[in-house]
C-alpha cells in the first residue's frame, strides 16, 4: 500500500500530463453515449411500432385486437 504523500505526488504527476485529461474526458464522453443508446432502444421500439400501425391504416387498436383474437379463437376451435 502507498502513503497518503506518494499518492499526492504521484495524482500530481499524472494530472499534469495532457493525456490524463483527454482520457478522462473520452470516459466521460463513451459513458454518455452508452446512456444515450440505453434510453434510446426503448424508444425507438415504441417509435417503430407506432410506424407499422399508422401504415396498417386508421384501424382503432382496440379493432384490431378483438381481430386477433377471433383468428386465434377459430384456429382453435377446428
Amino acid at each position: 500500500m502507498i502513503g497518503a504523500e506518494e499518492k499526492r505526488k504521484l495524482m500530481k504527476q499524472f494530472e499534469t500530463e495532457p493525456l490524463y485529461w483527454l482520457g478522462a474526458g473520452l470516459k466521460l464522453t463513451a459513458g454518455f453515449l452508452v446512456l444515450l443508446v440505453i434510453a434510446a432502444g426503448p424508444w425507438l421500439a415504441l417509435h417503430e411500432t407506432g410506424r407499422t400501425i399508422a401504415i396498417a391504416g386508421d384501424v382503432p387498436q382496440a379493432e384490431t385486437m378483438s381481430a386477433d383474437n377471433r383468428v386465434v379463437f377459430d384456429g382453435r376451435s377446428r
